[in-house]
């Protein structure tokens, strides 16, 4: 899958379990384009829902596929790729 920036920006804020609240957070992405993203990467199989409830206490994280996919993101994008600090 070729991902975009918003997407890989996700996928990167998403390797512990966080909600709409901290990825929207840490990406800096307003929480219409945050929901939208994660709609798109859960369908994709990229994510996992952890635990579902509400905005703030439904979770996500990566799976091994968006693992993979952040993998070549950053092989082809050697620019872009975004440092990776802990939430």
């Amino acid at each position: 899958m070729i991902l975009t920036f918003g997407q890989y920006n996700i996928l990167t804020a998403t390797r512990h379990c966080v909600n709409r609240t901290q990825l929207s957070e840490h990406t800096n992405f307003d929480r219409t384009l945050v929901s939208y993203l994660i709609t798109g990467l859960v369908r994709s199989g990229l994510l996992n829902i952890c635990n579902e409830g509400n905005e703030e206490q439904t979770f996500y994280e990566l799976t091994d596929a968006g693992m993979d996919c952040i993998d070549e993101y950053e092989r082809e994008n050697p620019d872009l790729v975004i440092n990776r600090l802990t939430i």
